[in-house]
């Protein structure tokens, strides 16, 4: 049997018959759109974002510049600074005082918060919020905060530096003064010479066998050790 043709008529036909219920709804959808997406019942947020390049931070370990970078950026001293200086708890409308407060605060910040790797080897900072002055302001707040612990970290990492490097000398000046008191020791039991001593010597004296001036050195103080 031959298949029948495909046809819209009885389509046509109903929506003929209810245009107008049609024309309701699809005037009634559009409204409740253009209500709902506006700023009558969402609030907009703006967004601040900056671009950080690691350029003042040194690397200790195996990480890398920007690895190091993003783990300041997401520490929780910044976090807890960003929240005290700005009064984020009142700002977000969180009670701070009750058990669960604080996770609800970290929550918010995290969600209008957002620190990212950028795949040319930087760090991407997002605030959004409700107050664009505020998104720009935490924004730099953030960079100052940053730059202050990361000067103080490394001003800590280049004392241990220092201690270690002060005590790794001091071992090995001990060691020196060892192997120096045990050849003065071997001198003066089995008659080792001084070496830079004695070739002083022996060249002071072969000028003297040729006539010429003799000019003492001031390092020449020093005598032959037998």
């Amino acid at each position: 049997m031959p298949a029948e043709p495909l046809t819209f008529l009885p389509y046509l036909q109903l929506a003929q018959r209810h245009w107008r219920t049609l024309v309701a709804v699809g005037g009634i959808a559009v409204g409740l759109s253009a209500f709902l997406s506006s700023p009558l019942f969402i609030t907009p947020r703006y967004r601040s974002s900056a671009t950080v390049y690691p350029v003042n931070l040194t690397s200790y370990s195996i990480e890398t510049r920007t690895d190091q970078l993003l783990q300041l950026l997401e520490s929780n001293s910044i976090r807890d600074s960003l929240v005290a200086r700005f009064d984020l708890a009142a700002h977000y409308r969180i009670d701070t005082s009750e058990a669960p407060g604080r996770f609800y605060l970290n929550a918010e910040f995290n969600d209008r918060v957002e620190i990212s790797k950028t795949r040319f080897e930087s760090v991407q900072i997002e605030v959004t919020d409700e107050d664009p002055r505020l998104a720009r302001d935490m924004v730099r707040a953030m960079l100052q905060q940053t730059d202050l612990l990361a000067r103080r970290l490394q001003r800590e990492k280049s004392s241990e530096v220092l201690r270690i490097a002060a005590y790794e000398t001091q071992v090995e000046k001990r060691k020196l003064d060892s192997v120096e008191t045990r050849l003065n020791m071997l001198r003066r039991e089995t008659g080792l010479l001084n070496y830079d001593a004695q070739t002083e010597e022996v060249t002071r004296g072969y000028l003297r066998m040729q006539g010429g001036p003799v000019h003492r050195p001031p390092h020449a103080m020093r005598r032959a050790a037998c």
